[in-house]
């Protein structure tokens, strides 16, 4: 079964990953880890189930841990634990999903008047495949459509 795990990391950009499966382990930045990333996560599964994770090991908020995730910021393996808290309806997913891309359209301003016509037609057709998404898949690849040439990120 596949999973939509999106990140709203509120201090910088929100980034989605399609999984086939939930990792027992990711390897996490400190400087996310220390803004207890998993709190503002939630893992949609195809099957209509909602998840969240909890780090099972994740280093303590001190001075220390502050200090070496601005300088360093070095790369923590950090292993999850997983809890369904429920189940979503695919319509609250889309709509998620839709205010997400649409927040991400809006940070693409280009200068040039042509880059900015060509960037809306693309970005029109990217907001009517996912709002005519009728299925977990559809969503994901509306997603993948519009994200590939924009910016890396995981799906």
């Amino acid at each position: 079964m596949r999973y939509l795990e999106i990140h709203d990391r509120g201090w910088h950009d929100d980034y989605f990953i399609v999984r086939d499966e939930l990792p027992a382990s990711v390897d996490a930045t400190l400087l996310p880890i220390r803004h207890r990333f998993w709190e503002r996560c939630r893992i949609y599964g195809e099957d209509g189930s909602l998840w969240r994770f909890e780090p099972v090991d994740a280093p303590k908020r001190t001075f220390v841990l502050w200090l070496k995730a601005v300088t360093l910021n070095p790369r923590y393996p950090l292993r999850r634990s997983y809890h369904r808290i429920g189940e979503y309806d695919f319509r609250d997913l889309r709509a998620t999903m839709q205010a997400r891309l649409g927040a991400l359209i809006a940070e693409l301003g280009l200068t040039r008047e042509d880059e900015e016509r060509l960037e809306s037609e693309e970005n029109l057709e990217s907001e009517e495949k996912l709002a005519n998404a009728q299925t977990f898949d559809d969503i994901v690849q509306a997603v993948r459509d519009f994200l590939p040439n924009r910016r890396p990120v995981l799906l």
